[in-house]
């Protein structure tokens, strides 16, 4: 299961909330707490919101306590009734995102971009990367508190990336037609040669460019950044392996 969680209260329940107005922090612990119980699997998506990025390790930590197999972060841009006060600060992006990696690496907290990069780089590297593509109806999809079912779990809530229900069953043409979409305009960058994907966003990218399969600049600066920050404490962390046996670097 993917949880949605952003970390503290106050900068979960900043967008995640409840029609009524009510935040869903409370609630989200407690389903949390379900999930141990029965001994299910889950995982943590925190958004990182422009308004978010200056408490970002503060926000990891509190979700490495929760007890998640993964912790993904995943950018938040202006769309729709979602307004921030302002755009990203990307050398405060920067400067906040080493702090938690290095942060986590050092605690073995498995945040995923960061472990994942630890992981693929520490190996032979991506061979034959496959197609950048969305994991929305492949990898997740999402179920809103009243049942409704999404492409994932950033659609939540938008009628336009409904699929069906968990009374009515799914409407297996339009999952279909979602399993069967690839992104293949991101060849050229690359990130795409480095991990095979960018983990580009169809609700991202629609909202922003209106055409799912465009990607918006601001998620290619968002995960350059990113892999950036990652390929930095990779090799530095392979520098001080290489220093301890002796080899000259």
């Amino acid at each position: 299961v993917l949880v949605s969680y952003d970390g503290s209260r106050k900068s979960h329940n900043r967008f995640r909330r409840f029609r009524s107005g009510q935040g869903s922090w409370a609630k989200v612990c407690e389903g949390i707490g379900h999930l141990q119980d029965a001994g299910v699997r889950y995982a943590c998506a925190m958004v990182v919101s422009p308004e978010n990025v200056p408490y970002l390790m503060h926000n990891v930590k509190s979700a490495s306590s929760r007890g998640f197999e993964f912790i993904a972060l995943n950018p938040q841009f202006t769309t729709g009734e979602r307004k921030h006060e302002t755009g990203y600060d990307w050398d405060v992006l920067r400067q906040k995102y080493r702090q938690t990696a290095e942060w986590a690496i050092a605690n073995e907290v498995p945040l995923k971009f960061t472990m994942e990069a630890m992981y693929t780089y520490g190996k032979e590297g991506l061979k034959t990367p496959s197609n950048a593509t969305c994991g929305a109806c492949k990898g997740s999809i999402a179920v809103d508190w009243d049942g409704q079912v999404y492409i994932c779990h950033r659609a939540c809530g938008r009628e336009e990336f409904r699929i069906g229900s968990m009374k009515e069953g799914l409407v297996e043409e339009i999952v279909n037609s979602y399993r069967m979409r690839d992104i293949n305009e991101c060849h050229v960058c690359p990130l795409f040669h480095q991990r095979g994907s960018c983990g580009h966003c169809w609700t991202i990218a629609r909202d922003i460019c209106g055409d799912m399969k465009k990607v918006p600049d601001e998620f290619c600066i968002w995960m350059n950044i990113i892999n950036d920050v990652d390929m930095d404490i990779y090799r530095e962390y392979k520098n001080k392996e290489l220093n301890v046996v002796g080899i000259d670097v």
